[in-house]
């Protein structure tokens, strides 16, 4: 039960810093495939 809340607690503030920061347009403007982002970042919080 802790760990999915705070899963998802540390999943709502990556996505909202990131939007705050103007980060997320900068990574959607990269010649990446979609898939990069989101395992990175699904692997950042599978380590918490």
């Amino acid at each position: 039960m802790d760990q999915t809340f705070n899963q998802g607690h540390y999943s709502g503030e990556l996505v909202w810093r990131e939007r705050d920061n103007g980060v997320a347009q900068i990574t959607d403007a990269l010649p990446v495939p979609n898939w990069v982002p989101f395992l990175s970042k699904l692997v950042a919080l599978g380590l918490i």
